[in-house]
């Protein structure tokens, strides 16, 4: 699927764990981030002290954990299936990059990454969210996903044939301090809510706490994966797959 929404709740998505099913998610396609996963009464407890840390800082703004565009806090509803995100790499306002990968953590899928790695720190916040909101270019099968999807099977293919990997140094420096950064916040957050909570027994903290503290680790995970990523090579089955054998590619 492209840029599909959660498909359901906790219950479906584990009667479905045996189907096969790849989803590809542009980095800035908002459909992807509904139905809302949290619309339960924990928001009300992590959102206010979480949107004064970032707002503060425009550029840590962009990761909008305080948006809802990541799952911390429970999710009723869920997604099915291996995410295959194409993440845009901005090096400055003319140049960028784009992997696709499977980072494994909710905060990437949720554009906040991307938001990260973003270099308009002096634009407004509130301009910055509406603007995604109102735009859904990138949730587009013609305007987006079937070039990006182009895009990456040129660059696989340019990277098999010069025996190259598949993110450059240049990238993963990016990515990894963007991710390091991300780390930071939910652990700092994670910090800030346990030194605060005078009752530490009641089930909403102590629950938005296990969240956190999961996607820490999820995190965690994905730093792993870009690091692989950093020394991977492709084969012709990997950008072909079982069309590898055709007589119609050259074998290099």
């Amino acid at each position: 699927t492209y840029g599909a929404p959660r498909t359901g709740d906790a219950t479906f998505v584990a009667a479905a764990e045996p189907l096969a099913h790849h989803r590809a998610v542009n980095n800035n396609d908002m459909i992807p981030s509904v139905p809302a996963p949290w619309m339960n009464a924990r928001r009300s407890i992590w959102i206010p002290g979480f949107k004064a840390m970032f707002i503060t800082n425009p550029v840590l703004g962009a990761l909008i954990f305080v948006a809802g565009l990541v799952r911390v806090g429970g999710a009723p509803y869920q997604h099915h299936g291996t995410l295959h995100h194409f993440m845009l790499v901005p090096f400055n306002q003319k140049e960028m990059s784009s992997i696709l990968w499977r980072p494994g953590c909710d905060s990437i899928e949720q554009a906040a990454c991307t938001r990260a790695l973003a270099k308009d720190g002096d634009l407004p916040y509130r301009d910055g969210w509406i603007t995604q909101l109102m735009s859904l270019g990138d949730h587009s099968i013609p305007r987006a996903y079937i070039p990006l999807s182009w895009a990456t099977l040129r660059r696989w293919q340019q990277t098999q044939e010069t025996r190259g990997t598949l993110v450059t140094e240049r990238e993963y420096a990016l990515v990894d301090q963007a991710l390091k950064t991300m780390r930071f916040k939910v652990e700092e957050k994670s910090r800030h809510m346990r030194y605060n909570q005078r009752d530490l027994t009641d089930a909403d903290y102590l629950q938005a706490d296990i969240e956190l503290t999961r996607e820490s680790d999820k995190l965690a995970h994905s730093l792993q994966r870009l690091e692989r990523l950093r020394i991977s090579h492709l084969s012709l089955a990997d950008v072909y797959g079982s069309a590898a054998q055709s007589p119609a590619l050259e074998i290099a």
